[in-house]
């Protein structure tokens, strides 16, 4: 999944802190190679109407309370991650190469949408 940021910041140094929000409605899935154009569209979609739903909740949200240095230009930051409208604490480790940072964090989908709510929602866009 590529999630870009709509906005960040990264303070290093003492007070190192990490903020950044995603516009829910940009993200896409990586399908496999092998997923027809059809296929892929129709995964795009149901992610943005049924599990992500991007209109109701357009922005995703991650601000440190601890950055604690990882060794060279690599730190590992914990915070709370907003996403669907819930927050949950999740790491995020961060790396710099030049003037860009990337982090990658693993998220349970079931954290942030109920598996009631994703069946329902999944029903409604599949039977579209």
């Amino acid at each position: 999944m590529d999630a870009p940021i709509s906005h960040g910041q990264f303070t290093e140094g003492a007070a190192a802190h990490v903020e950044f929000s995603v516009d829910a409605g940009k993200m896409t899935v990586r399908a496999d190679e092998k997923t027809s154009a059809k296929d892929r569209a129709k995964v795009q979609e149901t992610m943005q109407t049924a599990v992500l739903e991007s209109k109701k909740y357009p922005e995703i949200r991650f601000r440190s309370t601890t950055v604690t240095p990882n060794g060279g230009q690599a730190w590992k930051v914990t915070g709370p991650l907003t996403l669907h409208g819930v927050s949950k604490v999740v790491l995020v480790e961060v790396r710099r190469d030049g003037e860009t940072y990337t982090g990658s964090a693993r998220l349970k989908q079931s954290d942030f949408v109920s598996a009631q709510a994703l069946e329902t929602s999944l029903r409604r866009a599949l039977a579209r």
